[in-house]
Order: C-alpha cells, then structure tokens, then sequence
C-alpha cells in the first residue's frame, strides 16, 4: 500500500507478527482509514500537486485572492489534498526562503491560538517552532499573518487576506486549529 508523505514517496506495510491480526486485515483497515472525500495524492519524489511550485523542501501555492477568513483560507489549502494546509514557518531558513520568494502582501500563516489563548500552534498540531514577530505582537488577535519583511503579526481570524498553501506531506490536524 503507498501512501503520500513529504512530496515524495512512502510505503507502509503491516507487521505480520502482530498477534491476532492478518496482513489482509490490517490493509482492508488502512483502506478504510484512508476512503475519505478527501483527495488522496501519491507524488514521486521531487514532484508537487497540480497548482504548487516547489521552493526549497516543500511546494508552495499562493492564493492570488482573498478569503472571507483565516479558516476558509485553510479549509481552500486542505481541499488540495491530504498533506496541504496553510503554510507552517519552521524554521530561519524557511522564514527567509518564503520572505524572499513571497514578498507580495501580508499573507495569511497556518499558525493560530486559537485553542489555546498565547499558545501558537499550526495547523499540523505541533506548537509553532519559528515565532519572529513584528516589534509589539503579538496582540490579543488570534491568527497569524506572514509579512514581506519575514515578521509575523496577528489579526482577527475573521479578515479577509490572501493565503499561502504548503504541500509538505503533513496532515493538517483539525483539533489543533
């Protein structure tokens, strides 16, 4: 059985030696896992979705219009399919890299405190690694925005504002947001 991850290629097979448990069972119970209306999207090695440019490690797709709010711009991302999701910052080297290539506008970030008032976490479900903010936030304001200076800043998640989708083979986590 293949399973996307990562832009590239993964193969999971079932342990045999589990007791009580066929392998044919254990693949009939992953087919299940996975027959969701959610596009499910297998990519070589080096190959991004239909629409994503890759920059760097990942494939990257900017909305090129505004979304009512922060959430329909990550509902719009997932809708590529399992592994995409607002863009998650996770380190210095992806700050300047989106900074350099994507320094149109203030672009809506998969990252949020939502759940968690001054715990930011993205969409994927790990707390936020890379939190370089513009001097003053963050705010009381929930949903973070990534600027063309490479800052973060926050606004209400109800603004409408462009987004950037990330292609990395991580499943956004719906209870993280």
């Amino acid at each position: 059985m293949t399973l996307a991850a990562a832009c590239g290629r993964s193969h999971f097979e079932a342990r045999d030696d589990a007791p009580g448990v066929e392998l044919q069972d254990a693949e009939i119970a992953v087919d299940a896992q996975l027959s969701s209306d959610a596009p499910q999207l297998v990519l070589d090695a080096g190959e991004c979705p239909t629409a994503y440019t890759r920059v760097g490690t990942s494939c990257y797709r900017f909305s090129g219009g505004q979304v009512p709010t922060w959430l329909d711009g990550e509902l719009a991302c997932e809708a590529d399919g399992v592994g995409a999701h607002m863009v998650t910052v996770d380190d210095v080297n992806e700050g300047n890299l989106l900074k350099t290539t994507f320094a149109i506008n203030d672009y809506w970030s998969g990252m949020s405190d939502r759940v968690t008032e001054g715990q930011y976490r993205n969409v994927t479900g790990e707390l936020a690694p890379y939190l370089v903010w513009v001097p003053g936030e963050p705010t009381s304001s929930d949903c973070a925005q990534f600027d063309d200076a490479g800052l973060f800043h926050v606004s209400t998640c109800d603004t409408s504002d462009e987004y950037l989708c990330e292609f990395d083979g991580r499943p956004a986590a719906a209870g993280a947001y």
